[in-house]
């Protein structure tokens, strides 16, 4: 499962564009890059199924019922 470890994808979704694109600057490696909210700070397992429910049940679903 992939685990959005910063911040949620119901958030990022309010910074895309009308492609659905988001323009990022990755400040280490000095790149501009696209990408979608999907999968900007996603790991691949980051979280326990139990926890990723949890926070999606207790957390992302209502934080995302009112942005």
């Amino acid at each position: 499962m992939n685990s959005h470890v910063l911040i949620p994808k119901c958030i990022l979704k309010n910074f895309q564009d009308d492609n659905h694109s988001l323009h990022c600057f990755d400040v280490v490696n000095n790149i501009y890059c696209l990408k979608r909210a999907d999968n900007l700070y996603t790991e691949f397992n980051h979280y326990s199924k139990e926890v990723e429910k949890f926070l999606s049940d207790k957390i992302e679903s209502p934080i995302g019922r009112h942005v």
